[in-house]
């Protein structure tokens, strides 16, 4: 009698276990998403505020961008070496620091300074978010939901991310857009 209680308890932990991996995953991805497509919509306002010119201007899109590809290998050895959840974690946390730089940046070379650091550690968050969902769903049938959960969200994050960057710069200002993702990446890590 005892033991098939202990293997229903354990199945349940471990789908709670899952669920929240996939849930912590998930609204990472759509940060991530988010913030690749929601700055070109925005670029004309930040020219506009920043007082800045088409060099400072491209590089504010592309600091985030060279950042983000140049740390995937190295940021996948991390994560080998000191451990997936380890590593998502400081890269989702330091993904909300200095997506806080860059919201209150007053110029264009600190936002641009601001969009490398976050590119550097949105990498970090997109190596280790494939990294935690091949180790947390080893059943193939898991294993494809999840990942087919991450690639919809991820998908969502970048189809309305310049509809929602649109949206906020048009009601607020742009330091609002780059203020929101510290609360979404402490939740991500609660």
């Amino acid at each position: 009698m005892v033991a098939p209680l202990v293997v229903t308890i354990m199945t349940l932990s471990q789908t709670w276990s899952d669920r929240i991996a996939l849930a912590a995953i998930c609204l990472s991805s759509l940060m991530f998403g988010l913030e690749i497509s929601s700055v070109p919509v925005i670029l004309p306002a930040l020219e506009t505020v920043l007082n800045g010119n088409f060099r400072e201007i491209q590089w504010i899109m592309n600091a985030y961008t060279i950042a983000c590809t140049t740390v995937l290998m190295a940021t996948g050895t991390l994560a080998d070496r000191f451990g997936r959840k380890r590593v998502f974690c400081v890269a989702i946390l330091l993904f909300g620091i200095t997506s806080l730089l860059c919201g209150l940046a007053q110029n264009a070379k600190i936002l641009i300074v601001g969009r490398f650091l976050q590119g550097v550690t949105g990498g970090g968050m997109l190596v280790s978010q494939v990294a935690v969902l091949s180790h947390q769903f080893r059943e193939a049938e898991k294993r494809s939901r999840a990942f087919g959960m991450w690639g919809i969200i991820f998908g969502i994050g970048l189809g309305f991310g310049p509809i929602i960057g649109g949206a906020i710069v048009s009601v607020s200002n742009w330091h609002q857009k780059e203020r929101l993702m510290p609360h979404s990446c402490t939740a991500s890590v609660w």
